[in-house]
C-alpha cells in the first residue's frame, strides 16, 4: 500500500498497459513538491496500522453480535 506516498515505482512494476498510462495522464492533477512534504513517523505508523486496527474492530464486532444473539436465544 502506498497511501500518502509516491506510487510511481509500484505503478511501473505492475506492468500496466498503454491504456492505463494514458488514463493516468488524463487524471494527473499535478506534481508534489517533495521538499515541502514532511513524512513523520507517526503518520507512517498510522497508515501501516490502519488495516490491523480495522480487522480487530471487525472481529470484535462479529464476536459481540454472536454473543449477543446467543444470550437472546437462551
Amino acid at each position: 500500500m502506498t497511501a500518502g506516498e509516491d506510487a510511481t515505482e509500484e505503478f511501473d512494476d505492475a506492468g500496466h498497459s498503454t491504456d492505463a498510462w494514458k488514463l493516468m495522464e488524463k487524471y494527473l492533477v499535478g506534481q508534489v513538491d517533495v521538499t515541502s512534504v514532511s513524512t513523520t513517523k507517526s503518520s507512517q505508523f498510522l497508515y501501516k496500522a490502519l488495516p490491523t486496527v480495522a480487522s480487530v474492530l471487525v472481529v470484535g464486532l462479529v464476536a459481540g453480535v454472536i454473543l449477543w444473539r446467543r444470550k437472546r436465544t437462551v
